[in-house]
């Protein structure tokens, strides 16, 4: 399949503007070859009007024709997934064996979204007979138009067709996506089966369109259009917040899921370490490096109290990191903006300790990295609590058991936590458990944050600034709710809803 740069703009292709730019290998440290025009003001506003058009014909498609359209998208997804992955491989300079597994993941949240409605209720909340004999039911609806903006480190799993798209359209959501500029061509490529799969299967025209836009002005006029009902947004805090201040100058009010990083605190009991202190040194340095660090769940934190067999579990974590090598990153902004980090976090105070690989490195190759300070010198500054996007990692050395709990009550918002203990310890932490369900999504135990589940009983959020919204998951079957609203009838007939679906 030829990429031709162009926007795709329901069931048509359009270069209108002048403005092109291309994807990168950060790999070879160069330009792809394939250029990307940027969309115009007359292109976002054609994408606008047909979602607009084609929401309440999608929305009142037969639950069974929506099934049919997510399932070819699936099935072509995985017919041509060695194209999809070559090109992957070319814009991110992530591995193969990553783009398979990704876009397994991928296929395997769509097919969960679509459990949810082919059950024989959908989308009945539920119904009953109220005591003054007047029959209600209550029901799910979609939103309506929904934009997503693609994630640069995951261009299949929360991008073009990833959990946030996918479950839009499951939920009978027409989607506009913001196609992240970094891998403009798989997204192009995503695209175009998607509009393949709208075909086949008699979609409406404006279904689905994918964008590339770099103005501010245009994200903007994408967020504030009245038909717009939703946003889906991972990224960084600026860029998220960037759109939360759009939608307050709506004149009506719209949801904004964004998720927008994370620290991922762990916390590791003295117990932990005098049985494990190697396996959990192995599992920490492996997580942290796992794909260049580049995982909103990378943890970025670890609290531990200081002794001499938490002394020897940092210098055995240091054996670890100093065995990895330089990682390559998603690109030279991602690879400056470690950088960058990395180095403002050094520039804090002097009384700490460094550990970075000895490994060499290169442009686009991030060199693991963990700092070591006090727990009196991690309350100095906020700038500890400022994630760095890599393979890094900050441990800080605190006194007592007591500091964990003061810590939990100081994090902002995080999507994970981590308790390394003996199972017998957490039965005398419910003050330090109580203290970290106030800021994170999900708590792991004895085990790594990074690596999100797709099952029913995954929570993918966290509170401000993890999330925009704790009350909402972007992974598993409940990330669909984001994007439906319910609506009771009362005293309609049983036999009306018959012939719904």
């Amino acid at each position: 399949m030829q990429i031709s740069g162009a926007n795709i703009i329901g069931y048509t292709e359009s270069s209108s503007g002048s403005q092109t730019f291309q994807t990168f290998n950060p790999a070879e440290n160069r330009s792809n070859e394939t250029s990307f025009f940027e969309a115009v003001e007359s292109e976002v506003q054609q994408a606008l009007a047909l979602a607009e058009k084609a929401f309440p014909i999608y929305a009142q498609k037969p639950v069974a024709d929506r099934i049919a359209f997510l399932k070819r998208i699936v099935s072509l997804l995985l017919e041509n997934q060695n194209m999809l992955i070559q090109h992957y491989v070319l814009e991110s300079g992530l591995a193969f064996s990553r783009g398979e597994t990704e876009l397994k993941r991928t296929c395997v949240q769509i097919e969960t979204f679509l459990k949810v409605i082919e059950a024989e209720s959908w989308p009945i909340q539920s119904e009953e007979t109220a005591p003054n004999g007047i029959y209600f039911q209550k029901r799910f609806a979609p939103l309506g138009p929904v934009v997503v903006f693609g994630a640069s480190n995951f261009p299949f799993a929360y991008s073009t067709i990833g959990g946030d798209a996918a479950s839009a359209l499951v939920a009978g959501c027409p989607v506009i996506v913001k196609s992240h500029s970094m891998h403009a061509g798989t997204g192009y490529l995503v695209s175009k089966l998607i509009i393949q799969a709208a075909l086949e299967t008699g979609m409406p025209d404006g279904v689905f369109s994918n964008l590339q836009i770099k103005d501010h002005q245009l994200t903007a006029m994408l967020v504030k259009h009245p038909c717009i009902k939703a946003v889906a947004f991972t990224g960084s805090i600026s860029g998220g917040m960037a759109l939360v201040a759009y939608a307050q100058t709506r004149k009506d009010p719209i949801p904004i899921f964004c998720e927008m990083g994370s620290l991922n605190p762990v916390f590791l009991f003295p117990s932990a370490i005098h049985t494990k202190s190697q396996s959990i040194a192995k599992a920490f340095s492996d997580s942290i490096t796992q794909d260049s660090g580049q995982f909103c769940t990378k943890p970025g934190l670890l609290f531990l109290i200081e002794n001499e067999e938490a002394n020897q579990f940092i210098e055995e974590l240091f054996k670890e990191i100093n065995s990895k090598p330089a990682l390559l990153m998603l690109g030279p902004t991602i690879y400056h903006n470690f950088m960058q980090g990395s180095e403002a976090e050094e520039k804090q105070f002097a009384n700490k300790s460094r550990e970075i690989s000895d490994n060499k490195s290169q442009e686009n190759y991030g060199l693991p990295l963990i700092d070591v300070i006090s727990l009196d010198d991690f309350k100095k500054s906020a700038i500890w609590q400022e994630e760095v996007f890599g393979p890094y990692a900050l441990i800080i050395r605190c006194k007592t058991i007591s500091d964990f709990q003061d810590v939990a009550k100081m994090l902002s918002g995080q999507l994970t936590a981590t308790i390394w203990a003996e199972p017998s310890e957490l039965e005398m932490q419910e003050t330090l458990l109580f203290e970290i369900q106030r800021k994170v999504g999900r708590i792991i135990f004895n085990g790594v944050s990074t690596g999100v589940q797709v099952i029913d009983s995954m929570h993918h959020g966290g509170s401000f600034p993890a999330t925009t919204d704790s009350r909402f998951t972007a992974v598993g079957k409940d990330a669909i709710y984001r994007f439906l609203k319910s609506i009771s009838f009362q005293g309609f007939p049983k036999t009306h809803f018959d012939k719904k679906t």
